[in-house]
């Protein structure tokens, strides 16, 4: 029963010490994340988000300012979308990008491979893979003079550059496909520079929006997570407890469990079965978003609340109301309700500084009004009545003076081999998407996608798989060309099940 389970987990942590690692996810709302945080640091230990992309603390500097509102962009503005493939990552902005460009937005795309987003750019910019940054500082270089930029200037990037500064207002997507931790904190860095540098930093319809890949991940980093990183390894081996929540790192990399320190005690909340499920001390049934109630905030750093939508399974618990039980028995006294629990947020997290619970369900007048008993309106529009939320103000709204720097961008992969550069698809096999059997038409499958002319060289044919190497691990896929591709580089989607999580070279070869 619970009070059995939580009375071992409890154990288990208060044997560990300070020597405790939690890990979340951005699918956690952000008063889960903020318990989660709150009793891990009570424990004398450390709460970290098990995410491959930075760039969390640029949006907030930056991010989208108040009243903004993607459906006004059009002539006279500008949009830049980089290291993204929007279509596949987040097909409601690709939509909205793409209706703003037939509006007359400058639409500048760049990435180093094309994508269904090129149709509607004004601008196309193709660079190698991993140097996203230097071609952000290359905008910046063209229209700024700063110490440092000289070695980033290049004369093709001039007439984007200028388009996207001299527009009324801008706005930056930026996404995480080529670059590791890092190399994605690089670009956000560069970009914010860009925005300031260009006027376009605070205010409505201008800032910087992450394409993150959790519908919460922005809320994390504000709540206070951090990636883990290429050292997640390491912190691993040193940890004698690890909180796993809505986070399944063994199921992302099997090599991480070897990691894991001899007799570390491990506790888990999940809402299916998984690798970290196997491996758990204490497995706790958690709730989906759709039995319970919390806030999101949205990558455009809209704060939204949201409500129970079916019944509740079985005996499973929110998240947030775990840790607050687990927090009791640990002598650690957290808020016990989810309107408590934002109101702490409020008091402690500047950016959220004055937000009441109750207040995000506020609704407005809509139009064209929808939802009542006229029916002349086409479309699946639906009236609205559980709140509009509320934006939060980038911090350069409310620090006029702050200035916002760029850092070196870290050098690109090097390696002998192919270049192997995970890419994001919309159905994955992901913790949540895998149970859904209507998307196993749709889901992605795993396997290695090369230009035609790279295919061409391992002899490929209908059928052909190849055989990767890298991490002292041997990875068998079917092949797939595709033009576009880059030569010396192969895609490989993520969250089908292979351990691949940012660009890394490997040896390749056809399989027998």
């Amino acid at each position: 029963g619970w009070e059995e389970a939580l009375e071992a987990a409890a154990q288990g942590l208060r044997a560990a010490g300070s020597d405790v690692l939690g890990l979340a996810s951005g699918r956690l709302p952000n008063e889960d994340l903020f318990a989660f945080r709150t009793l891990l640091e009570g424990l004398g230990g450390g709460a970290l988000l098990l995410d491959a992309m930075g760039g969390g603390e640029q949006v907030q500097q930056v991010g989208l300012g108040p009243q903004s509102n993607l459906a006004e962009l059009g002539a006279g503005d500008a949009i830049l979308v980089i290291a993204s493939d929007l279509h596949e990552e987040a097909p409601i902005w690709w939509l909205r990008v793409k209706l703003a460009a037939q509006r007359g937005a400058t639409l500048i795309v760049a990435n180093a491979r094309p994508t269904r987003l090129d149709a509607y750019a004004t601008h196309q910019i193709r660079y190698p893979y991993g140097q996203a940054p230097q071609t952000a500082l290359g905008l910046l270089a063209a229209v700024a003079s700063e110490e440092g930029l000289e070695a980033y200037a290049d004369d093709s990037l001039r007439e984007a550059a200028q388009a996207f500064a001299g527009s009324q207002h801008a706005v930056a997507f930026f996404g995480r496909e080529g670059l590791d931790v890092s190399g994605s904190e690089a670009l956000a860095s560069a970009l914010a520079a860009l925005l300031q540098r260009t006027g376009h930093a605070g205010g409505k319809n201008n800032g910087l929006v992450a394409v993150w890949p959790r519908a919460n991940t922005q809320g994390a980093w504000d709540m206070g997570l951090r990636p883990a990183g290429e050292h997640l390894a390491g912190k691993m081996a040193k940890a004698k407890a690890l909180y796993l929540v809505a986070a399944d790192p063994f199921g992302d990399d099997p090599q991480l469990e070897g990691a894991l320190a001899e007799g570390a005690f491990v506790v888990v909340q999940e809402l299916f079965q998984t690798a970290s499920v196997a491996r758990a001390d204490v497995v706790f049934p958690a709730q989906s978003f759709v039995e319970r109630d919390g806030t999101f905030t949205s990558g455009e750093r809209i704060v939204q609340r949201f409500y129970p939508a079916v019944e509740v399974y079985g005996q499973s618990r929110p998240d947030w109301q775990i840790v607050v039980q687990l927090g009791e028995r640990l002598g650690l006294s957290l808020p016990a309700s989810t309107p408590a629990l934002f109101s702490e947020i409020a008091a402690r997290i500047p950016d959220y500084a004055g937000l009441v619970y109750r207040q995000l369900a506020r609704g407005a007048e809509q139009w064209p009004p929808v939802g009542g008993r006229d029916l002349y309106f086409g479309g699946n529009a639906f009236k609205n009545a559980q709140g509009l939320g509320v934006r939060l103000a980038p911090a350069v709204d409310r620090q006029p003076e702050l200035q916002i720097g760029w850092i070196e961008p870290p050098a690109p992969p090097q390696g002998e081999g192919l270049l192997l550069v995970p890419v994001d698809t919309v159905y994955d096999r992901g913790t949540t998407l895998l149970p859904s059997q209507l998307l196993d038409p749709r889901r992605a499958q795993a396997k290695l996608i090369l230009n035609p002319e790279e295919a061409a060289k391992l002899g490929a044919q209908e059928g052909l798989r190849a055989e990767l190497r890298w991490d002292g691990q041997v990875h068998t896929l079917p092949i797939e060309a595709q033009p576009g591709v880059p030569p010396g580089a192969g895609l490989v989607p993520r969250s089908l099940g292979l351990p691949l999580h940012a660009p890394l070279f490997a040896e390749i070869w056809p399989a027998k």
